[in-house]
């Protein structure tokens, strides 16, 4: 058996390429892939964070001033005891030309009436 070697000049095209796969969302050997989401259920978890950011964003200082802004990649994982947990930025400027940033991991889990709600929200 003959074994190959990989010119020099090739690996830095190599590396690019499997960078290339990985960023295409496809799962590393040994990582399970996320579950799939329901459309009606992702949708409504959108609707969710969406109006959580919004409500982030309405929020003014003494001065009237939009003074911070939330984001999230909605990058929903399964949490225990059902429903999904999700990682939320939010921005806040405390000087001028001075801002801290916030993360929050959300769980979201459908209430009694079926309807998607904040169930925890952890610093």
């Amino acid at each position: 058996m003959s074994s190959r070697r990989v010119r020099p000049s090739l690996l830095p095209l190599l590396s690019l390429g499997l960078s290339l796969l990985a960023a295409a969302g496809l799962p590393a050997a040994g990582v399970p892939a996320a579950p799939e989401i329901p459309k009606e259920v992702r949708r409504a978890l959108d609707r969710l964070i969406d109006d959580k950011i919004k409500q982030i964003g309405e929020q003014k200082n003494e001065a009237g001033e939009t003074f911070q802004r939330g984001y999230c990649a909605k990058n929903y994982r399964p949490a225990e005891g059902g429903g999904y947990r999700v990682t939320l930025y939010k921005d806040v400027i405390t000087a001028p030309k001075e801002m801290k940033r916030e993360r929050y991991e959300l769980i979201l889990a459908p209430g009694e009436d079926g309807d998607w709600r904040i169930a925890s929200e952890e610093k």
